[in-house]
């Protein structure tokens, strides 16, 4: 049975349980008190996973627009779960499922992987808690941040087997979980890899190369091998352009705690918060440095730690596939710091009651001041969903960006997430080729060209039906595109609906 992974001896104190359902609490909050929390590539990413399941059972508008990505992609982890949520529940509710999906996954997996070792006593890592609402998170990286908590769960499943006989199922186990880790993100594949060959390595030496040893090294091997042979064959593919940042900028990110992000903060607080998140950060370190000298000598965690410091400062911050490396890698780094901070706590109580201080104390700082941020956006989400009531269905819309806020960037296609069949001509997943949807042909650049709202794409005909204009702001000129459609729908259409952030038009029937 599964259940003999897990801790049945579990000793928790009254103290500690009670800590640790008020930080549960905390890090639901925001969830359950809005209808939508909104990331930046969050819509896009619910509006993607939809037509999946769309182009698999029925024909509806998007099949003259998007078909499947041929290509060896690892992103499929959203678009399986996210879109089948959608075929039970509504576009909201399934996000907010699948944001609890990711809370769940993390705090878990990071406890799974913290208290391999233990035995009676058990802690939880309270300085995960402020990485639950993290940079990835805000930015709407779904796959990476749920193959980050695979990756706990992977290594988890790894330690507490690693000096046991192992028989087929757990190989089986084991590849099966690093298959999910690769279908979720590869970057996270790729440390999980180089942590179990560091810890092979070691087990190797220690063993003076023993024959079953080495055998087992290569079932292991065996059992990646999908997920290598895939990584091989999706990095083979790749045509990227290389970006590096400063190393100035790494180190103030690193020490500053970038990844962990606090929205909507005022001048004053600024100090406040950068020295609240540098406290919390330090206290990590400074348990990771103690844990490794009072308790047992975790090397394969320290020599991997210092692997993925090293890699952070080596690694370009874009490779094409995958942006803001360096703050995936600084994420992932700061991790493995909190699971060698929360074995510290195995080993002292006051260590555990520091951790769970700073921990939750961050988390309260942060909710508190990311929850106007958020309940903004879920109004302006809200609007948008008003506005599809004055949509016809199998049309289609162009949206024009005109918000001052970055996170409304791809809000217009919480559109095509409300029961309604809608083809948002603003799809960042299927203009790019390592999704699982990608566009027919370039519609989104033809549009750009031929600047009109009927024209042909590579002998693909396009009518645009609706003009929405996100962000209720004066159009820029430059944007010569949004100027003209706006002209058209103004002087020949109409204007179906408007508030004070969307105003959407419709436009004439028949066009030059």
């Amino acid at each position: 049975m599964i259940t003999k992974y897990f801790d049945k001896d579990t000793t928790w104190s009254r103290a500690q349980l009670l800590l640790f359902v008020l930080g549960f609490i905390i890090v639901c909050i925001p969830l359950f008190s809005m209808d939508y929390l909104i990331t930046l590539d969050g819509p896009n990413h619910l509006y993607s996973s939809g037509i999946f399941y769309k182009l698999l059972q029925e024909q509806t508008v998007y099949n003259n627009y998007i078909g499947f990505n041929s290509e060896f992609t690892p992103n499929y982890f959203t678009v399986i779960i996210l879109g089948a949520l959608q075929k039970v529940f509504s576009g909201s509710i399934a996000l907010k499922i699948f944001h609890f999906l990711h809370i769940i996954l993390l705090l878990s997996g990071a406890y799974f992987w913290s208290n391999a070792h233990a035995s009676g006593k058990r802690v939880y890592p309270f300085l995960v808690l402020p990485f639950v609402y993290s940079y990835l998170f805000f930015s709407g990286f779904y796959n990476f941040i749920f193959s980050v908590s695979f990756l706990l769960w992977v290594l988890g499943f790894y330690e507490r087997m690693k000096n046991k006989a192992w028989r087929a199922h757990h190989f089986f186990i084991l590849g099966a979980l690093l298959f999910i880790t690769y279908s979720t993100h590869i970057i996270s594949f790729f440390f999980v890899g180089l942590y179990l060959a560091i810890d092979q390595l070691i087990v190797l030496k220690n063993h003076h190369w023993n024959k079953d040893r080495i055998r087992h090294s290569f079932y292991l091997l065996f059992a990646s091998s999908p997920g290598l042979i895939l990584t091989f064959l999706f990095m083979g593919s790749r045509q990227a352009e290389y970006n590096w940042i400063e190393l100035s900028e790494l180190i103030q990110r690193l020490t500053s705690g970038f990844s962990i992000v606090i929205k909507n903060e005022t001048s004053e607080e600024l100090t406040a918060i950068n020295w609240s998140k540098l406290i919390t950060l330090a206290l990590a370190l400074m348990l990771f440095i103690y844990q490794f000298f009072a308790g047992k000598k975790s090397w394969s965690l320290v020599i991997t730690t210092i692997s993925i410091l090293v890699l952070y400062f080596l690694l370009p911050d874009s490779v094409g596939y995958a942006s803001v490396f360096s703050v995936r890698i600084e994420y992932i780094f700061w991790l493995f710091i909190i699971i060698g901070a929360t074995r510290a706590a195995l080993l002292n109580n006051y260590t555990l009651s520091i951790s769970a201080i700073a921990g939750l104390g961050l988390l309260i700082f942060q909710v508190n001041a990311n929850l106007p941020y958020w309940k903004m956006l879920n109004g302006h989400a809200k609007s948008i969903f008003t506005a599809t009531q004055h949509v016809e269905n199998n049309t289609v819309v162009y949206p024009v960006f005109n918000s001052l806020i970055w996170d409304d960037y791809h809000i217009s296609n919480i559109m095509g997430t409300t029961g309604k069949d809608i083809m948002i001509l603003e799809n960042t997943s299927a203009r790019q080729d390592y999704f699982p949807i990608t566009y027919l042909a370039p519609f989104e650049k033809c549009l750009q060209t031929t600047m009109t709202s009927n024209y042909e794409c590579n002998g693909y005909s396009v009518k645009i039906d609706y003009l929405l204009i996100v962000g209720k702001y004066q159009l820029d000129p430059s944007n010569k595109l949004a100027v003209s459609l706006y002209s058209l729908a103004r002087n020949e259409g109409e204007v179906v609906f408007e508030d004070d952030f969307v105003q959407l038009l419709k436009l004439p029937t028949h066009q030059n």
